[in-house]
């Protein structure tokens, strides 16, 4: 229908990266402020925030069972979640 389901106001930096998990239930987010979230697929509530990144939070994605989330840092870094 091309309605909007919902809008993530995840913070005020600017956001580089969504990737959804694949079973559908979260988003993960990516920002220059240095924090990838995690929110609620459906509701859009914050569920993880991930920080401990040295920079810009260049990308995110789900490993394709959906059991860990990586991210790309501009500090050269690759991260893996469970």
């Amino acid at each position: 229908s091309g309605a909007e389901v919902i809008r993530l106001d995840v913070g005020p930096a600017r956001l580089y990266d969504v990737s959804w998990r694949p079973d559908g239930s979260e988003l993960a987010v990516s920002g220059a402020d240095g924090v990838a979230i995690v929110v609620a697929a459906a509701t859009g509530a914050r569920r993880h925030t991930l920080t401990g990144h040295g920079g810009t939070v260049n990308g995110v994605s789900y490993r394709g069972d959906g059991a860990q989330l990586l991210t790309a840092c501009n500090d050269g870094r690759a991260r893996i979640y469970d």
